[in-house]
């Protein structure tokens, strides 16, 4: 035997190996399909959900959809992805984004059934694709409440689309139920630059101070829950081991809790224990107050002998029962972030500066107590209220 037929004879042998393993490999692969669609034998499809539980005026037993935006043959084609045993990321990227979110909802659907195999590494493989999306996007769109000037809140989610037709829909559905929806277009991480070079603030980012951690993505169609912080981080985690007492005040929490309850609070529906749902925010709100910074408009104010800080007031006609027509009192104006300062503030001459809330009710000595955000919740905390909420803080914090 020639030192040829030595090397062709194992080049052959090489070549069958190879071979038996990628045989071994498709038929290890078609016995898991196999067992995934018989452990899955008989459920159906996934359609898509009602926008959220309210029924449907026209009919009660039904929410309000959109029309199912894949079809039939289609769902067959998207769906068997879910009987894989290994997902691959470019598989993902050739679905559309409601493919790719029918598909995950399938999963997950079908993983309640019988487990799948491998779930939770393709699960992050669709949910990382979706994020990618996300990221990638040079405008995001989201619901705004017409009534409050802030993001729709609908059971605690922020309602964000990728598309506005999807955005447009949605608010038409929102619309059938009283929620005065709006579409509004804001940046995404992947904005160009402005013309003077700097970027713009990207939704997920504002988000923050908006205490919106929670998103729908899509809602409506086919949809998936997103965490604010998948997508962006804090601001406040750039700031390394900085003393958090320096960051600019931010109170998301109380943002948010403001912006929960003026959605409800405005929405001009009756509904059983409506006047409970109602005091619980409140009751959040008040929570949430003494344990909240604020920045406050100041000047300061040097006399002969001493230093101080001017204060502005802000006009607000208060209605009681001894004053039905209303009296003028005057405010001090604080904010949550400087969003809010700088649309809520216009005076020349006073510089933002941050306190907590003990150091806010210090100040009120020349004021009937305080407005938060006046241009914006508008949320009035009279002077013997903001005493009574510090000092039911101090009190859990067992502070006398």
């Amino acid at each position: 035997m020639g030192i040829l037929d030595i090397f062709g004879s194992t080049k052959e042998k090489a070549k069958e190996a190879e071979a038996q393993i990628e045989n071994r490999e498709e038929t290890l692969h078609a016995e898991q399909v196999a067992a995934a669609k018989s452990e899955h034998e008989g459920m159906p499809w996934p359609t898509v959900f009602p926008i959220n539980l309210m029924r449907n005026q026209e009919n009660k037993d039904e929410g309000i959809t959109v029309e199912d935006p894949i079809s039939a043959e289609r769902k067959e084609e998207v769906g068997a992805l879910v009987y894989e045993p290994t997902l691959r990321p470019d598989q993902m990227k050739a679905l559309t984004l409601q493919e790719l979110l029918f598909l995950l909802n399938t999963e997950i659907l079908f993983n309640k059934k019988a487990g799948l195999l491998n779930f939770e590494k393709n699960h992050r493989i669709i949910h990382n694709d979706m994020l990618r999306r996300i990221h990638e996007a040079e405008k995001l769109y989201i619901l705004y409440n017409k009534h409050t000037g802030y993001p729709l809140i609908d059971n605690g989610f922020g309602l964000v689309y990728l598309e506005k037709e999807h955005a447009e829909k949605a608010a038409e559905l929102y619309q059938k139920q009283y929620r005065q929806a709006v579409v509004a277009e804001r940046p995404g991480e992947a904005a160009p630059a402005l013309e003077d070079g700097r970027h713009p603030v990207a939704l997920f980012d504002f988000l923050y101070y908006l205490g919106i951690e929670n998103v729908l993505i899509d809602n409506g169609w086919y949809k998936a829950i997103v965490q604010r912080n998948e997508i962006s981080a804090p601001p406040t985690a750039f700031n390394g081991n900085q003393d958090p007492s320096k960051n600019p005040p931010t109170s998301p929490h109380l943002a948010f809790a403001m912006i929960d309850f003026a959605n409800e609070a405005k929405w001009p529906v009756k509904y059983a224990k409506r006047e409970e749902v109602l005091q619980a925010k409140m009751n959040r709100i008040n929570a949430l107050i003494p344990r909240s910074r604020y920045i406050v408009p100041v000047q300061d104010a040097e006399g002969t002998e001493t230093k101080g800080l001017k204060l502005p007031l802000e006009k607000l006609k208060l209605v009681t029962k001894e004053n039905p027509e209303g009296i003028e009192k005057g405010f001090l104006p604080v904010f949550t972030d400087l969003f809010e300062y700088s649309r809520g503030f216009k005076q020349k001459g006073y510089r933002p500066c941050g306190f907590d809330f003990k150091n806010v009710v210090s100040l009120l000595s020349g004021a009937e107590g305080i407005v938060i955000n006046p241009r914006g919740e508008s949320v009035v905390v009279p002077k013997e209220q903001a005493v009574v909420l510090l000092q039911s803080v101090l009190t859990q914090n067992g502070k006398q």
